[in-house]
């Protein structure tokens, strides 16, 4: 399950005749730990569903080997048990049992992983905890990664609010594509891209998100930047010079923006 569930097509279930594969089919720990798995995909949704759309106009791959991503890398060019999904988040998963560590290898760049924060620098390999139910997954640190809060589905109402995360870095960039994700109407431009660029330097983050592109118009009301391992404490924060609340929990930095239907650019004062 921790391997499935960064795959383009990810189901955990059974057939007639074949052993149970349901979650609940392993006991209360094991269930508990493939829910996390399940809730985690649903929240990267906006990200992969982007990539799909990414692969599917480039004839790219949306899980690319390291050889792909990597191609003037040697040393990533011979890593066959790790891969990325899309350009930003890399995955290293465990395939033996028994493991609770394993190397991975980082290219070029900073790195943060997924779950815990910790930093880590690149065209270097890495010892890394990999408890079970809690896989090596890493994003690159000039990532703005889109994603949604947890839901049981994907049908009925939207989400009011799409989260916009980032890891210290100098610059970050993202893009998110949204549609109704049932119709081909986004073929007649029924459809929203929006891209994401931003910089820090030593006591100021600034962070912008352009005027959808197309017509579509999710349920969205605002976006909440979360604010990783940002280790200066937030001073400030405005859009076009009005005052933003933020918030601090579990060491993120939270700031909503309302979702307006115009370009946005965000200034944040950290203390120096």
């Amino acid at each position: 399950m921790e391997w499935g569930t960064f795959q383009p097509f990810a189901r955990g279930h059974s057939s007639i005749g074949t052993n149970d594969h349901e979650p609940w089919s392993f006991g209360k720990e094991a269930e508990g730990m493939v829910k996390h798995l399940i809730e985690l995909r649903y929240q990267l949704l906006p990200y992969i569903y982007t990539v799909f759309v990414d692969a599917s106009e480039k004839g790219l791959h949306v899980n690319q080997p390291m050889v792909v991503a990597y191609p003037e890398d040697a040393t990533a060019c011979r890593c066959e048990d790790e891969f990325m999904v899309g350009e930003s988040l890399l995955v290293a998963p465990v395939l033996d049992p028994g493991t609770d560590h394993r190397a991975v290898y980082l290219p070029e760049g900073n790195w943060y992983h997924l779950e815990t924060g910790c930093s880590y620098q690149g065209k270097q390999w890495h010892l890394v905890e990999v408890p079970l139910g809690k896989p090596a997954v890493f994003v690159k640190a000039d990532t703005i990664l889109p994603m949604h809060p947890v839901r049981p589905h994907t049908q009925g109402t939207e989400p009011e609010a799409s989260f916009l995360d980032i890891w210290p870095s100098a610059k970050w960039q993202g893009v998110l594509v949204e549609d109704d994700g049932i119709t081909k109407n986004y073929l007649k431009g029924e459809e929203a891209r929006f891209s994401f660029d931003g910089e820090m330097n030593d006591n100021q983050v600034t962070l912008n998100i352009s005027i959808p592109k197309g017509s579509y118009r999710s349920a969205r009301k605002s976006w909440v930047l979360r604010l990783h391992e940002f280790k200066k404490e937030i001073l400030s924060a405005q859009l076009e010079g009005k005052k933003l609340s933020f918030v601090m929990e579990n060491s993120i930095g939270i700031i909503t923006v309302p979702a307006e239907a115009k370009s946005l650019s965000v200034v944040i004062e950290l203390a120096k």
